[in-house]
């Protein structure tokens, strides 16, 4: 069964890029939690698509894992970033198959899962869940963070 999970994501002049999922948060609407690793060997790229509308694809997201969490960056098409400006795009979406799973205080625990795909998403799954959109801006050598 494929499943779906947000997490936080930043828009740097074309590029988005962010954490597709944190590992060891617990999201309060699905009460679960992702160990470190729990892609395994996820390879370097992923597909995603709009509001995991497979038919909408976006691109392929650029995958770096860590202890903390897996990351993604991706080229956004011109058409998506004034969505994600605006905040009606903000986060990305894991889209998995739990493999190995159990059971802790009530948590489901996801301990092996397969990565199947992503999407740049409205709504989150996990408290922490959000997209910051910012560009700079040079004026008389002030930055400024829009």
């Amino acid at each position: 069964m494929l499943e779906t999970r947000l997490s936080e994501c930043r828009l740097d002049g074309g590029t988005l890029s962010g954490v597709l999922l944190p590992y060891g948060e617990v999201s309060a609407e699905f009460r679960e939690r992702f160990v470190p690793g729990a892609f395994g060997d996820v390879g370097a790229t992923v597909p995603i698509n709009l509001q995991h509308d497979r038919a909408v694809q976006i691109g392929d997201g650029e995958l770096s894992d860590g202890p903390d969490a897996l990351r993604v960056s991706l080229e956004v098409p011109m058409a998506y970033r004034s969505l994600v400006k605006r905040g009606a795009l903000n986060g990305f979406s894991v889209e998995f198959e739990s493999v190995r799973e159990s059971r802790e205080s009530g948590v489901r625990v996801i301990e092996s899962a397969i990565l199947r795909g992503a999407a740049l998403v409205d709504r989150g799954a996990y408290d922490g869940a959000r997209v910051e959109a910012r560009s700079k801006v040079r004026n008389s050598g002030l930055r400024v963070w829009l």
